[in-house]
């Protein structure tokens, strides 16, 4: 069967289509597509699937003490208010929380920031002090799930909302699948290679075993596009649950906002 010329790429942009092309060819399943049957598709999805884990969610680079989250994976959403409701879906993708909420429009100078802290503090704060106005805190809690669909998060805010208002946020996202209907993955064209070659690695260790070739390229690779990434403007490298960064706030502010605390007793 002479080459597939369906799907080709017309750009440097790496598309799910030009990937299962070199998986396919990789694992000898060969680059023609049409004579791929059932189970030969349902293994290179598989590997595509662990090639985007993988990237999406690096393992360390060399001389790095911490892992990588990517900028192209945080977004920025806004989020209008109901007054007298205190708790608000988040995305389907959202992960956690970056830096503080803020008051979105033009008059947003003069409301303070709404600082992230824990459901059990979010509710001590509800029980002394029922009150509605502008959210100062919020917390970020599970949904109840079945098990029928991927858990979601919540957002919840004190005090609860006495209006409308649109605040904005930014989070860390969980990373998406790519098929033939949306067959561009994260990170746009200069993330492409990248994630061809975090599949072409599973696809290496599915075939040999071990790690080989394509893993050493996959890890030259990413270590290049993490220090252009960080160029691009990442501010935080790992885990940030205190918002370092976000600016220093003192003991006083601290204790003021009955965020200071040990065992359950609140110094105020």
């Amino acid at each position: 069967m002479p080459y597939p010329i369906d799907n080709r790429r017309a750009t440097l942009t790496v598309d799910f289509h030009y990937i299962r092309r070199q998986v396919g060819e990789y694992l000898e399943i060969t680059m023609s597509q049409e004579e791929w049957d059932a189970e030969q598709n349902e293994v290179i999805n598989d590997v595509i699937k662990d090639g985007l884990q993988l990237y999406y969610y690096p393992p360390l680079v060399e001389n790095d003490q911490t892992v990588h989250e990517w900028t192209f994976m945080r977004p920025s959403v806004k989020l209008t208010t109901v007054a007298d409701q205190r708790r608000y879906p988040l995305p389907d993708s959202f992960e956690r929380l970056i830096g503080n909420i803020t008051r979105g429009g033009t008059d947003s100078t003069s409301y303070f920031p709404i600082s992230l802290t824990s459901a059990s503090r979010l509710r001590a704060l509800d029980a002394l002090e029922r009150t509605t106005g502008y959210p100062q805190y919020c917390a970020i809690e599970p949904a109840d799930s079945t098990g029928d669909a991927p858990q979601t998060l919540i957002l919840a805010l004190h005090p609860t909302p006495d209006a409308a208002y649109v605040l904005e946020l930014q989070y860390q996202a969980m990373g998406v699948m790519i098929d033939s209907d949306h067959p561009y993955p994260l990170g746009g064209q200069a993330h492409g290679p990248g994630i061809l070659y975090a599949c072409l690695a599973v696809a290496e260790f599915r075939k040999i075993g071990d790690q080989g070739p394509m893993h050493a390229k996959f890890m030259q690779t990413l270590a290049a596009n993490v220090a252009r990434d960080r160029q691009r403007g990442a501010r935080i490298v790992g885990y940030n649950a205190n918002n370092a960064g976000d600016g220093i706030i003192s003991r006083g502010q601290l204790r003021r906002r009955n965020l200071i605390n040990n065992e359950d007793v609140t110094y105020g």
